[in-house]
């Protein structure tokens, strides 16, 4: 099961992705109403998967709803292949290893901490020694990365977009790049 949740987890980027193309792509004027109807899509088909889920695992068993999804990712992926032009803005970065490995350690230590901290006792050791655990990462993380510009900028830029992408010069920290 855990095997099949993987790539469930990386669809979940889709949508910002999505966004971040339809900001280069759409002319500003149709990019928020755009934007808008592709993250309603989002809830739309949360809303109704659910339900459907559940029919589904009522009327025939939980892998069917693994399989199912499998087929309609790979009809989904070949589609993308097969009509979406490729993407042609490039732009200069580079990831961020240090930042996204702090993340994770800290998101591996604070999450078991809150989902088990009512069994455990919020009191427990187990549980006041993950939240102090997922501190030590998370406070590193931020010290290292308040000078350098952040992977996507949550301020409003000039076209009125909801993000912005950073500026890849070294010398202008915070700005960005709309």
């Amino acid at each position: 099961m855990i095997v099949g949740r993987a790539p469930q987890g990386l669809a979940s980027g889709v949508v910002p992705l999505g966004i971040g193309i339809m900001r280069d792509e759409l002319p500003a004027e149709r990019l928020g109403t755009d934007a808008a109807l592709l993250s309603a899509c989002l809830g739309v088909g949360g809303a109704l998967g659910l339900p459907a889920a559940v029919l589904v695992a009522d009327r025939f068993d939980r892998h069917t709803l693994f399989w199912t999804s499998a087929a309609l990712g790979a009809v989904a992926g070949l589609l993308v292949l097969l009509l979406v032009p490729e993407f042609t803005v490039r732009t200069s970065g580079r990831s961020d290893l240090p930042g996204a490995l702090g993340m994770a350690a800290g998101l591996i230590r604070l999450l078991p901490a809150v989902s088990k901290g009512a069994d455990w006792g919020w009191r427990s050791g187990m549980t006041r020694g993950l939240f102090a655990a997922a501190v030590v990462p998370t406070g590193l993380l931020t010290m290292a990365t308040a000078p350098v510009s952040a992977l996507v900028s949550r301020a409003w830029g000039p076209r009125g977009t909801l993000m912005c992408a950073p500026s890849s010069s070294p010398s202008d920290t915070g700005s960005t790049s709309c």
